[in-house]
């Protein structure tokens, strides 16, 4: 039998707002260049507000990429995110090759891009974590 401690207990619970993680791939293999957009990019450099991000190399996929956390999305939503990289990668003669989520994102955050999205012809794979949750409980509203 397990005796319980009669000594009062302090609880500590954290939380933050939702982190978005997302990464965009350029055409090329030259990591500097990822590194130089995202010194450009990133709120501590003086880019967008709510944006951390990286340069790196992926050797297994051949190409460089563009690795961002939104601490923020309302403040720097995903369009403007992917239209900062756009631009910073043609003014340094490359292209996006392609963009992916690391998890699940907002519906909040997805609504707020669709339209430049679309607009760009921009596939966006369905990452909501809303429709996905409702998916894993069985319910469809």
């Amino acid at each position: 039998m397990v005796a319980l401690n009669p000594r009062p207990a302090t609880f500590v619970v954290g939380a933050r707002d939702f982190l978005v993680a997302y990464n965009i791939n350029l055409t090329t293999d030259d990591e500097r260049i990822a590194r130089r957009i995202a010194r450009a990019i990133r709120a501590c450099d003086g880019g967008l507000p709510a944006l951390k991000a990286l340069g790196l190399k992926l050797a297994s996929r051949n190409l460089a990429q563009v690795s961002m956390n939104l601490t923020d999305y309302r403040q720097t939503g995903l369009h403007q995110a992917f239209e900062a990289v756009r631009r910073e990668a043609e003014n340094l003669g490359v292209a996006i090759a392609g963009h992916e989520f690391v998890g699940l994102v907002p519906q909040a955050a997805l609504d707020m891009s669709a339209e430049y999205f679309s607009k760009m012809g921009v596939e966006v794979p369905d990452v909501s974590l809303e429709r996905r949750i409702k998916q894993k409980l069985g319910t469809n509203h």
